[in-house]
C-alpha cells in the first residue's frame, strides 16, 4: 500500500505545478519585494505551497488553490485568524487574498507571514514523552482559546463568520453523509456496506440524543502538522482553512480517530481551559463525531484515491459503531 507522503507527493507532481515567475509575481503583490529564494512544501491535500525568503529575517508562505470557490474559503480563514488573534493565540498574519487566472481557471491565492518553528509532529521525533506531553498541555490550552470564539450558525464558515447550517442537525445530513454516497464510497473501499448503514442510522438518531450547543469557532483541521514548536514552546496555529462553526467535542474526536496512536489525547484536555466540555453527555457526543468523521473521511480519500486514510478509516470505522451500538442503543 503507498504510503501517505508517496501519495502527496504524486498529487503535487500531477496537479500542483505554478510557473516560478507567477510565484515571484504573487510574492512581489503581497510584499513589495521580490523573494530571494522559494521552496516548495509537499504537506497538505487541498493546496500547493511555496515558501519564499525575503530577507535575511522575513519570509512569506504563498499557498495556491484551484478548487471551485477557493478565495472565498481564504477569506473566511482570514476572519477566523483574526477571531482567534484577539483570543491571543499565535497565529500568522495574512497578507494577501486574492484570485487569479492559472491555465485560463480562477484559483484562490493565500499569502502570510511565516512564523517560526518546525511542526509538532516533527518536534516529536526527538521529543522526550515529558516534553511531548508539556507541548501538547499548551496546545490543548490554546484550543480552547480558538474554542472561545462564538460563531453565528454551524458548519463551513463565510467571511464574516456565519456558519451554513442553523443547527447540528444540518452537519449531519449534508450532502457528503447521504447514504447513497456512503455506500458507493463503502463499495470502493471494500467496506463491508452493513456498517455503513449501522453507521448512518446512528447519525440518524443524532437530533433525538444530542444536548442543545451553542456553536464556537473550531480549527477544522487541528493536527500536529498545524502547530509550529521551537524552544519548547508552541509558536504558531496555521491552516485555519477549514475553520468552522461547531461543538468543540467535534475537535477532540478528530485528533483522536487520526492521532490517538502518537499523541494522547489526555495531555490535550488537560490543557484545556474549558473543562465543563468534558462532562454529562461528553463521550456520547465523542463517539457520534468520530462515527462522522470516519465518514466523511472515508467518502473524501475514496474520491481522493489516497489508500493509506482508506486503509485507517476501515480499521476506525468498524469499532467506533460497535462502541457505540453496545455502549448506547
Amino acid at each position: 500500500m503507498p504510503d501517505y507522503q508517496s501519495f502527496l507527493a504524486a498529487k503535487h507532481e500531477r496537479l500542483f505545478q505554478t510557473p516560478p515567475a507567477i510565484i515571484d509575481e504573487i510574492v512581489r503583490k503581497a510584499t513589495g519585494s521580490s523573494p530571494t529564494e522559494k521552496q516548495r512544501i509537499i504537506k497538505g491535500e487541498a493546496n500547493e505551497v511555496h515558501s519564499a525568503k525575503i530577507d535575511r529575517d522575513r519570509e512569506v508562505i504563498v499557498r495556491i488553490n484551484r478548487d471551485s470557490g477557493a478565495e472565498s474559503r481564504f477569506q473566511s480563514e482570514r476572519w477566523a485568524l483574526d477571531q482567534a488573534e484577539k483570543a491571543d493565540v499565535p497565529v500568522p498574519r495574512i497578507l494577501l487574498v486574492e484570485s487569479m487566472q492559472l491555465d485560463g481557471k480562477p484559483a484562490g491565492i493565500s499569502v502570510e507571514e511565516r512564523l517560526p518553528g518546525i511542526p509538532l509532529d516533527e518536534f516529536a521525533k526527538h521529543a522526550s514523552e515529558k516534553e511531548l506531553a508539556e507541548i501538547l498541555e499548551r496546545a490543548g490550552t490554546l484550543l480552547s482559546r480558538v474554542h472561545s470564539v462564538k460563531t453565528e450558525g454551524f458548519g463551513e464558515i463565510d467571511e464574516q463568520g456565519r456558519g451554513e447550517h442553523a443547527s447540528l442537525a444540518g452537519i449531519f445530513s449534508e450532502a457528503n453523509l447521504s447514504e447513497r454516497v456512503l455506500l458507493a464510497a463503502a463499495e470502493a473501499a471494500s467496506l463491508d456496506p452493513h456498517i455503513v448503514k449501522r453507521a448512518r442510522h446512528i447519525l440518524d438518531e443524532f437530533p433525538k440524543r444530542y444536548a442543545p450547543v451553542a456553536p464556537h469557532l473550531l480549527h477544522g483541521d487541528f493536527a500536529p502538522k498545524h502547530l509550529l514548536v521551537q524552544d519548547g514552546k508552541i509558536t504558531g496555529i496555521i491552516d485555519f482553512e477549514n475553520a468552522r462553526g461547531g461543538d468543540p467535542v467535534q475537535e477532540f474526536a478528530n485528533w483522536q480517530f487520526f492521532f490517538e496512536d502518537e499523541y494522547p489525547i489526555d495531555s490535550l484536555q488537560k490543557g484545556y481551559c474549558d473543562k465543563p466540555v468534558f462532562i454529562g453527555d461528553f463521550d456520547r457526543r465523542f463517539l457520534l463525531w468520530r462515527i462522522l468523521i470516519g465518514l466523511s473521511s472515508l467518502s473524501y480519500y475514496v474520491a481522493e484515491g489516497n489508500q493509506s486514510g482508506i486503509h485507517h478509516c476501515k480499521k476506525r470505522i468498524p469499532n467506533d459503531v460497535s462502541d457505540f451500538e453496545r455502549t448506547y442503543s
